[in-house]
């Protein structure tokens, strides 16, 4: 019995690891809830709490991306801090993103149901809460960039778009996009880009290599490594 209760080579993470999962673990129906109860995410004080305890979307391309160290231990800091950060351009797309959302449905015909923080059952430590839901496969996610609001949508002007208008793998929104089809358990996105003067559609599809090999490892070691030593 207490060969078993030495040997954890059974264990999915390192002991240490471990014992910070478990106290962030979700279960399906516990997750399910956390979602349920922040579909008003930032008017909710749950679902504040709940990203505090996680590496969320919008953040993993920055962390995917970083090389050196001190960086990424500054960057650490900065979450664990929580600074809130206030710039024009974010109020701007917080502020249109009702009526970006309203505008894709008139475009597209389809109904977009508001949605909450989603936490990884099978990675605790990964959140994501997506602009919207469709039907029962696709996220919405809305950009409402304040650098071109009154200007037509093009790549020579918005540099997250390749020529053909499709989403550069380079973009922390393409991380950001397959963190939240990662979470979320669906298998594509509708990237809604809106300005006063245009909008656009880009249909971002789940890359299964891209998250398993870049994302959940890189993610891992930035939580583990950092975050949880502070």
């Amino acid at each position: 019995m207490q060969d078993v209760i030495h040997d954890h080579d059974y264990l999915p993470f390192p002991l240490h690891h471990q014992l910070i999962l478990n106290k962030i673990s979700v279960t399906p129906d516990s997750a399910k809830e956390i979602e349920k109860k922040t579909k008003n995410q930032t008017k909710t004080k749950l679902w504040h709490t709940e990203r505090s305890f996680r590496v969320t979307a919008s953040r993993v391309g920055e962390i995917c991306k970083f090389t050196a160290k001190k960086d990424q231990e500054k960057y650490a800091q900065s979450l664990i801090c929580n600074k809130k950060i206030v710039s024009t351009a974010l109020e701007w797309g917080k502020s249109m993103e009702t009526t970006a959302i309203e505008a894709y449905e008139g475009k597209t015909g389809k109904k977009v149901e508001r949605c909450g923080l989603y936490v990884s059952v099978q990675y605790p430590f990964i959140g994501a809460s997506p602009d919207g839901l469709i039907g029962d496969n696709k996220i919405l996610e809305v950009k409402c960039p304040y650098s071109i609001k009154d200007e037509m949508i093009g790549s020579n002007n918005y540099f997250h778009l390749e020529h053909d208008l499709q989403l550069k793998e380079t973009s922390n929104y393409y991380y950001q996009i397959q963190t939240q089809l990662l979470v979320t358990g669906r298998d594509c996105c509708d990237l809604f880009i809106w300005t006063n003067v245009d909008e656009k559609i880009i249909n971002v599809k789940k890359n299964d290599s891209f998250i398993q090999n870049i994302i959940i490892p890189r993610v891992k070691a930035f939580f583990f490594n950092l975050c949880c030593q502070r």
